[in-house]
């Protein structure tokens, strides 16, 4: 067997999850067709073993041409385990990296499903985010986004690259959720908060990164669709300036 498979069985993962993670990560972008010939196993069994690597955080989904495309990514969810398995991790990713190639072969539409997956996103979003950036938010709360942050100090991660690289943060929510959480309406944390006189509740908030926008529902299992593309961004990045200057403090 494979050491960096023995490696992953040891982060949690079991035989044939890992095989199928470091299958993706060779393939690249796959079908499910794909992946049952290459593998050799049952559509079912790939079915029901990508959904629990996609709980964890490691696998994505993308849509081409209408057919689902599964994607091996940047395994940040490990970073939350504890120190022993942190030494495994500093020897395993600079590999997968390599394997991989990241920067190749981006896709325009990518889905996180789970608070693992979600997080892992934001980790991974902020680590390489320009120093001195704004990331725009547009609805959803402050409370909202915590409360799925908080768990395994991923929001202590977060917040902590933010204010190591001086990234500030604008957001928009509606009106009730005025005093919710005052850390994200608190110019100390580089956070700018308004208020848009709206008192329906919204369950979902729009990100605007440097390179993607992300819609992020505050679901019982969080869901995050990311969107890689420049006119998309343009567009997203005119219509919230447009309601800024509306927003009240």
């Amino acid at each position: 067997m494979p050491q960096m498979e023995i490696q992953l069985q040891k982060l949690g993962l079991t035989e044939r999850q890992a095989h199928i993670y470091i299958a993706l990560i060779r393939m690249g972008a796959s079908t499910i067709g794909k992946m049952e010939n290459k593998l050799h196993l049952h559509k079912q069994t790939l079915y029901n073993e990508l959904e629990k690597l996609i709980s964890e955080g490691l696998v994505l989904v993308s849509l081409c041409n209408k057919r689902k495309n599964f994607h091996a990514v940047d395994p940040e969810v490990f970073v939350q385990k504890n120190e022993q398995e942190k030494k495994i991790l500093d020897t395993l990713v600079p590999g997968i990296h390599a394997l991989h190639g990241f920067d190749q072969g981006v896709s325009e539409i990518n889905v996180y499903e789970g608070v693992p997956s979600v997080q892992a996103f934001h980790r991974t979003k902020i680590k390489k985010y320009p120093e001195g950036g704004g990331i725009r938010i547009l609805g959803g709360g402050g409370h909202q986004f915590v409360h799925m942050m908080e768990p395994n100090n991923a929001l202590l991660y977060y917040d902590g690259v933010r204010e190591r690289k001086n990234i500030s943060q604008r957001m928009m929510m509606h009106e009730h959720e005025r005093g919710k959480h005052p850390k994200y309406t608190d110019n100390r944390y580089k956070v700018q908060g308004r208020y848009l006189q709206n008192e329906v509740a919204n369950v979902m908030a729009f990100q605007i990164w440097h390179d993607c926008v992300a819609m992020l529902f505050f679901l019982e299992k969080p869901k995050l669709i990311e969107i890689k593309s420049r006119q998309a961004m343009d567009s997203f990045g005119k219509y919230f300036d447009i309601l800024w200057k509306q927003a009240k403090l």
